[in-house]
């Protein structure tokens, strides 16, 4: 702020500084997804044969074996949600930065009145958060290698934020809508 001037414009830099860290780091992690995505479609067909098995024991036998031939256990699933928990810490930290900074309280930027307030924008309701589960939705349709299940599990995140900052502050609302827009850019 000191430098720029504006809390707004301040918000959307920092958006951009932690969108660079965040994509290099998430270059960094982009191997566990894929080598998730990679073995999942390499057993499905083994999997599916399995389940024909009448007997639960050596239908559990048969996958115990498969899953030590590919060197798999269920809970490495949580692999391909790496990148959206490593992202969790800088959002709570954003969170609690920017809903609890006081010198944002009756700071106005462009369409919003109160970077400190829900942004109330059209008749009391809130568009900010809404664009943002657009923008989430959209990145998630025409993000190439996405399987229907990451689709899906996009979808509901996304439901899940809509619903926790519908009535969050806009400043940390423009800074998230921010991220994401240079994301889904």
């Amino acid at each position: 702020y000191k430098v720029i001037g504006s809390y707004g414009l301040s918000l959307l830099l920092l958006s951009v500084v932690t969108s660079t860290i965040m994509a290099w780091l998430g270059v960094l992690i982009r191997r566990y997804p894929e080598r998730e995505a990679l073995v999942q479609r390499l057993m499905a067909p083994k999997l599916a044969a399995i389940k024909n098995e009448e007997r639960a024991e050596v239908r559990h036998r048969m996958t115990v074996e498969l899953y030590k031939r590919y060197n798999y256990h269920p809970i490495l699933a949580l692999r391909s949600a790496f990148p959206l928990i490593l992202q969790l810490p800088f959002l709570f930290a954003a969170y609690h930065m920017l809903s609890n900074m006081e010198v944002l309280q009756s700071v106005s930027f462009w369409l919003i009145k109160d970077l400190a307030l829900p942004d109330g924008m059209i008749l009391g309701q809130n568009i900010l958060p809404v664009l943002m589960t657009v923008i989430n939705i959209l990145t998630a349709l025409i993000t190439p290698g996405f399987t229907k299940k990451d689709k899906v599990q996009a979808f509901v995140i996304a439901g899940l934020f809509l619903a926790l900052l519908y009535n969050a502050a806009s400043a940390l609302l423009v800074y998230w809508t921010t991220n994401n827009l240079i994301f889904f850019i």
